[in-house]
């Protein structure tokens, strides 16, 4: 996991990047194609966050715009006791 600081700022939120690979295809006339695949949550640690999966060819690029989607797609997570999300466990 690597802590983000860009120059895209969303106040009072931290985004952190939870997954960054090299993916590759093959192409018919270019042979074999990379890209970097970045999924990234983005939160204030007040209830409010979202996430984003990213490709792009350059690793900075994908990892701007998925900061820049997961800022976009911000849902609210209820929480108990102001620290925990909620879940419905059963033993």
């Amino acid at each position: 996991m690597m802590h983000l600081s860009f120059s895209d700022t969303f106040d009072g939120f931290d985004t952190w990047v939870l997954e960054s690979k090299i993916v590759n295809h093959m192409t018919g006339n270019l042979g074999r194609k990379s890209r970097v695949s970045i999924f990234a949550v983005t939160g204030n640690g007040n209830g409010v966050a979202g996430f984003a999966l990213t490709k792009a060819s350059i690793q900075k690029a994908a990892i701007k715009m998925a900061k820049n989607k997961a800022g976009q797609r911000l849902m609210y997570i209820s929480r108990c006791k102001e620290h925990t999300g909620k879940n419905n466990m059963v033993m």
